[in-house]
């Protein structure tokens, strides 16, 4: 009774941290969309909720290429490049690509549209933008954390091919000192290949899978990985790459945090100033249990005013938007917020009334890899409070779920438990 079905809870998952599947955490988004589908991440798409992923292409179109290199510098930012070749094969297909739609983090990114161009069936190349002339559809803004440029095509006709190259530059690294990679093949691309250079003297944790080939080189004090898909296992890849694979375990994972601790104090300290209760939260903390006399009364009184009356809401954020949440405050003032959002108000409103919480990052899906610490594995955020010697997990992102419980597919799972006076560790939920 009361908890959300394992499907539509898991939609709500996918969405809390609005991390992209197979990105490195909430990287910036820039690719090539047809519209209306989810905002994807170049690397990589996250599993399908809205049929015809671009990426993963379907009988109308198909993507012939998507070369992706990426260049950290040691602070952890980044510059980006992305090169991809659509092909319209059918009518149905022309029609789903009026535009492309390249998507960032305006507060920490800035985005260069290098080319954008369409070759006709016949050879001819219309050029649609390029920087000394572009061509942009209406922007679309949605705040600090989302900015999207739209860049309108011609009309299509089967076998045209849209060309495009974006750049992106992070000029604000999301964990200061360390970056990290998450990066699955797609079996319908033809041509799919990723390169990411580090500092030379970088020694970043690296995990592939065995149908990837991996070659390496040094320049200029830069060494360079190039990953491929193997000829001889793509047809192992391909059996496996049936989407429950891929959203377990990337074909890629590259990291420099040292271990799952590092990367729990990293995202405790993302928190730590939000989870703070103000004057106001106080207030609303001492109105909600002022007339309750028990300890799990009070808890529940602040569990289901978070759950019920703040509005779970998850627009599209990218960057650091999609990881550190809003000050409890400004969650409490505006009634909406998504898991990590209303971790922190509903973590503030128990800190008013004197109880300490702990942030549980959770995945319902994505395996830990022990070997390669990153931020990428976690999808969700749940809270745990010991009460008189019990220990109460609580989902607070959405009304449906009662006090003291879990969604069914939050259980027996693994969690890294950040704790204000332990060091960030992982523990398994009821």
């Amino acid at each position: 009774m009361g908890i959300l079905s394992d499907k539509r809870w898991l939609i709500l998952a996918l969405l809390c941290l609005k991390i992209g599947f197979l990105a490195h955490g909430a990287k910036a988004t820039v690719q090539g969309t047809a519209r209306n589908r989810l905002p994807q991440s170049s690397r990589n798409p996250p599993p399908s909720i809205i049929k015809n992923d671009p990426t993963h292409g379907d009988s109308s179109y198909n993507f012939e290429l998507l070369h992706t290199t990426e260049r950290y510098e040691n602070d952890g930012t980044e510059r980006k490049e992305v090169s991809a070749r659509i092909r319209i094969l059918n009518w149905s297909g022309a029609q789903q690509w009026p535009e492309l739609s390249f998507q960032h983090n305006p507060s920490r990114e800035h985005v260069e549209i290098r080319s954008v161009q369409v070759v006709r069936k016949d050879d001819e190349i219309v050029k649609v933008h390029t920087a000394d002339s572009p061509i942009f559809g209406p922007r679309r803004s949605h705040g600090p954390d989302f900015d999207e440029t739209r860049v309108l095509l011609p009309s299509l006709a089967p076998g045209d091919a849209i060309h495009y190259t974006v750049d992106t530059t992070s000029t604000i690294p999301l964990a200061r000192g360390h970056f990290w990679q998450a990066y699955s093949f797609q079996a319908s691309i033809t041509d799919e290949e990723l390169e990411v250079s580090i500092p030379d003297y970088r020694k970043p944790r690296l995990k592939t899978k065995p149908w990837v080939q991996t070659s390496v080189r040094e320049l200029n004090g830069q060494r360079f990985f190039t990953f491929r898909l193997l000829t001889a296992l793509a047809t192992t890849h391909n059996q496996e790459d049936n989407g429950a694979s891929s959203r377990l375990s990337p074909d890629i994972l590259m990291s420099t945090f040292e271990s799952w601790e590092d990367v729990g104090r990293w995202y405790g300290q993302l928190e730590k100033s939000r989870r703070t209760p103000s004057p106001l939260v106080r207030a609303k903390a001492d109105e909600l249990t002022k007339s309750l006399s028990t300890d799990f009364e009070k808890v529940e009184a602040l569990y289901k005013f978070t759950s019920t009356e703040v509005v779970n809401f998850s627009p599209a954020a990218f960057g650091l938007g999609g990881y550190e949440p809003r000050t409890a405050e400004e969650v409490l003032e505006t009634r909406y917020g998504d898991c990590k959002d209303k971790d922190v108000l509903l973590a503030a409103l128990l800190e008013a009334e004197g109880w300490h919480t702990s942030s549980a990052l959770i995945s319902t899906f994505r395996e830990f890899d022990r070997d390669v610490p990153s931020p990428w594995p976690f999808t969700h955020v749940v809270t745990v409070l010991s009460l008189r010697g019990k220990q109460v997990w609580m989902d607070s992102s959405t009304p449906l779920v009662q006090f003291r419980t879990l969604p069914h597919v939050l259980h027996k799972k693994r969690a890294l438990v950040l704790s204000p006076d332990a060091t960030p560790h992982f523990e398994d939920t009821p």
